[in-house]
């Protein structure tokens, strides 16, 4: 335990000098928790339009990046990254030909975590989301009121697809039950995702925004053909399809940023599409900036921890440096 502690400082104290510069963002650009960017100042949580970022090609910050520690329930603890970028595609086409109020994206989102419990300490890829997406704004007075309609590819890049390779990582593995860890998942789906204005409680101290997205997993997509997710041979009696679990949230964000401080609360409520309110997941979230340092800590409890264990009903906690969210 001294020695995975140790590990961890080792990585985290150089990671946190460096994370803030990794990805170029707007000095008035943040992002809400796992949705769609938002725009805040970081002088004051007024309601200010936000600037046009698509004046370049460049990188920008679209989910929040991470990096800290995950608990999960249904697996071991982990050092948990998670990047995630996007750039608008020919910004001065789209503005000149369609709207001057849209824009189009390609965004990419990766999440890895490293076990350092296990021999060699491995690094598992968790999620690779490469995603194509048009935004309207909805609002010429509020920029951040926003509709978006995407087409994407999620998967974790592992390659388990039978029960005959599944058996032999399990006998090549030092513990069986770590060969889940490399059962492949993968689907494609369209998503609809609506955000709504800003609005402050408190004059010009607070802003609060919700979000309500809608995804709908391809039985045939582009890039994944059929997809990949609960098999058979897993044996699982909580075995289920992704659509039962995932396909519809509602996140709720409640934030105030003013100079160097901040603070945020956040609730992402998820179910599954194919019987809605059955199989519920929420996640809670409270942050603040220490010693400027964005650090967040959560708890969920239902589904969807990752991609390898969707369909288990488990609880997960962990604390993490959150970049581009407040």
């Amino acid at each position: 335990m001294t020695r995975t502690w140790l590990t961890v400082i080792v990585v985290i104290a150089p990671a946190l000098w460096f994370v803030p510069f990794a990805v170029a963002t707007d000095a008035a650009a943040e992002k809400t928790a796992q949705g769609p960017d938002a725009c805040v100042t970081t002088k004051s949580a007024d309601n200010q339009r936000c600037p046009n970022n698509t004046d370049a090609v460049r990188l920008v910050s679209y989910e929040p990046s991470l990096l800290g520690w995950t608990y999960d329930q249904s697996s071991d603890g982990y050092m948990d990254f998670l990047l995630s970028v996007k750039f608008a595609l020919a910004p001065a086409l789209v503005e000149k030909y369609i709207s001057p109020n849209s824009h189009a994206y390609f965004a990419f989102t990766g999440r890895f975590g490293q076990y350092f419990n296990r021999e060699s300490s491995p690094v598992i890829g968790k999620r690779f989301n490469p995603e194509l997406f048009y935004r309207h704004t909805l609002q010429q007075d509020n920029r951040d009121a926003h509709l978006d309609v995407g087409y994407g590819h999620e998967s974790n890049g592992q390659g388990i697809t039978s029960l005959a390779s599944y058996q032999q990582a399990q006998a090549s593995l030092e513990r069986p039950e770590y060969a889940d860890d490399y059962i492949s998942r993968g689907w494609d789906y369209v998503r609809l995702t609506v955000r709504s204005p800003r609005y402050s409680f408190f004059g010009n101290s607070d802003c609060v925004q919700a979000y309500l997205t809608g995804k709908r997993f391809l039985g045939g997509g582009v890039f994944q053909g059929h997809p990949e997710e609960y098999n058979s041979w897993e044996s699982s009696p909580e075995g289920k399809p992704r659509d039962e679990v995932d396909g519809v949230s509602v996140l709720v964000k409640y934030w105030s940023v003013s100079g160097l401080s901040g603070w945020k609360l956040a609730m992402l409520y998820t179910t599954g599409y194919r019987e809605i309110l059955r199989y519920n997941s929420v996640r809670l979230e409270a942050g603040a900036k220490i010693l400027q340092m964005p650090v967040i800590i959560w708890t969920s409890h239902g589904y969807n921890s990752d991609l390898i264990r969707y369909y288990k009903n488990a609880k997960a906690t962990g604390i993490a440096i959150e970049i581009g969210a407040f």
